[in-house]
């Protein structure tokens, strides 16, 4: 999967027989990680909140120099 400038996601970890779910968001040049999820829509939510975070500590604006 290519990640874009703006992209969010939920990376599929197993631990064993369990399946959790690692939210991400990608700014163009870092990709920020957060806490495990049990589920992937969770973690989706929790990427969309990685992003609005992000996003207001950068202005809004996301540079890509």
């Amino acid at each position: 999967m290519a990640m874009h400038s703006g992209n969010t996601g939920a990376q599929l970890m197993t631990y064993g027989i369990t399946a959790l779910f690692k939210p991400w968001y990608f700014d163009g040049r870092t990709v920020y990680w957060g806490e495990l999820e049990t589920t992937r829509s969770d973690a989706q939510e929790s990427a969309e909140r990685i992003k609005r975070s992000v996003q207001s500590r950068q202005g809004g604006f996301v540079s890509n120099w």
